[in-house]
């Protein structure tokens, strides 16, 4: 980011962690932070952290975990689209069928939802979960997440619904160090995610779905 953006902030939402988070990413550098009083979940977790970067004025807001699983270097980019104003928001491709580290169950997981968010949204989607993204200021005034559980269907069928522009592009994606607590229980992810685009199908396609 350093060699293509004069101005760039970070914004740290801390979910009510107990492992002082907030206290860590200060140490680091982090010009902003939010902690959750308790735990949110990814979804309100994302909402607030998308209007609070509305509020601090940001033009392109670019989001990612904070596992480091993706490569944050990438950045400048996933960015370049919304600066050549070729689109509204950019989307990552893990490429999960050449990642030798992540389990066939997670695999299968991962493809089986996001087949389903592309048949629900009607966008050839490559990768639905994929958790590193980047938003023009339009697009984000434009998203509101009303799921509470994960964001990252419920913004693509959304995105699609309001006619906003997306791209997708290749992300590096590395082998955690630790356990996920969102997917901790394959089952219990698919069961709620699955809820999740449901719920989306029927607020922006009502037609299709009676």
């Amino acid at each position: 980011i350093k060699q293509t953006s004069k101005n760039y902030k970070v914004l740290v939402i801390d979910d009510g962690s107990k492992d002082n988070t907030s206290g860590i990413a200060k140490k680091a550098g982090a010009n902003y932070i939010i902690k959750n009083k308790k735990n949110l979940g990814l979804a309100q977790s994302f909402k607030r952290g998308l209007e609070e970067c509305l509020k601090l004025g940001a033009d392109i807001i670019v989001n990612t975990d904070a596992d480091f699983q993706y490569n944050q270097a990438e950045i400048p980019k996933i960015i370049q689209p919304i600066i050549e104003q070729k689109a509204d928001i950019v989307l990552t491709d893990r490429k999960i069928l050449n990642l030798n580290h992540m389990p066939l169950s997670k695999k299968l997981g991962n493809l089986l939802s996001t087949l389903v968010t592309r048949f629900v949204s009607g966008y050839p989607v490559s990768d639905a979960q994929s958790g590193f993204r980047a938003f023009s200021r339009e697009a984000a005034l434009r998203l509101n997440i009303l799921s509470d559980y994960t964001y990252v269907q419920e913004t693509i069928i959304q995105a699609v619904d309001k006619r906003l522009r997306i791209i997708q592009m290749p992300c590096e994606f590395r082998k955690r160090q630790g356990k996920s607590r969102l997917i901790s229980s394959l089952f219990g992810y698919a069961k709620k995610a699955g809820l999740t685009i449901i719920r989306s199908f029927v607020r922006y396609k009502p037609l299709k779905a009676l």
